[in-house]
């Protein structure tokens, strides 16, 4: 008897490769792109509350009146004329001036934490991630100014036990993307916005070059692995959070989070 001829099958594994590189690259690009949307929302928010002081008592034709430089912005500023208002004798306003995007990004920060964890928003992926990002540039922008400080301490804090976990399971981020997503958190908020003091004397140059070192402390204490980081994305997920997951799902026939 002949023999049955089967038909060639495809290769599915390549086709899965191809598939998840395909996924990568789309994850990847996406990310950029709110990074950068997040950064410009939040740079611009914050020379225009400078401006917007300026403005109040008449130093500034409009809030919007700043210098943005290129497309990048990375050349922005309120333009403001500190060296008048401080020879008008009024040295408390160029306090103001200077504190109220502070008090604006720490608003903001406080104000956008709840909404990463309604479902509406979290349902809608392209708005999570880019109020994920916008969060994180606020508090950045806080950063640049009080790195020492109470708000910044417990907003960092709430990030790493909250944020971070949460968006392993929103975005339902695998295991070998968890490390790549937490380093990219941290170093764009204490590389980026960490160092950004540099240029301003002793003290802001030993902070901003402490501020690589610290992100690498915190990404040993909160890395994937740990335990703890995994239970509490599988909390996350297991809570509702719209990864396409549910608890049995996340779970191993141990009872362990899948991933650890």
């Amino acid at each position: 008897m002949a023999p049955i001829e089967r038909p060639v099958q495809p290769n599915a594994s390549g086709s899965r490769a191809l598939g998840r590189l395909f996924a990568v690259a789309k994850a990847l690009v996406a990310t950029a792109i709110a990074i950068v949307l997040a950064h410009q929302a939040s740079l611009l928010l914050h020379e225009w509350a400078h401006g917007t002081i300026a403005w109040i008592f008449g130093y500034k034709p409009s809030p919007f009146a700043i210098h943005y430089g290129d497309w990048t912005l990375l050349d922005a500023d309120e333009a403001i004329d500190y060296r008048a208002i401080l020879a008008a004798g009024r040295g408390p306003l160029v306090a103001a001036i200077a504190i109220a995007p502070i008090i604006l990004g720490g608003a903001l920060y406080v104000a956008g934490t709840p909404l990463l964890a309604l479902r509406a928003v979290q349902r809608r992926k392209a708005l999570w991630v880019f109020l994920y990002w916008f969060n994180l540039s606020n508090l950045g922008q806080v950063l640049d100014y009080i790195p020492q400080r109470t708000f910044v301490a417990a907003g960092v804090v709430w990030l790493l036990r909250n944020e971070v976990p949460r968006a392993y399971a929103v975005l339902a981020v695998e295991r070998s993307g968890r490390a790549a997503l937490l380093a990219l958190t941290l170093a764009y908020l204490f590389c980026w916005y960490g160092m950004a003091g540099r240029g301003y004397g002793f003290p802001s140059n030993a902070l901003s070059l402490a501020s690589p070192a610290l992100a690498i402390v915190l990404f040993i204490v909160c890395r994937p692995k740990r335990r703890w980081v995994g239970d509490r994305a599988a909390a996350f997920a297991a809570a509702g959070e719209p990864s396409g997951q549910t608890r049995r799902s996340m779970k191993t026939p141990t009872g362990r989070p899948r991933g650890l």
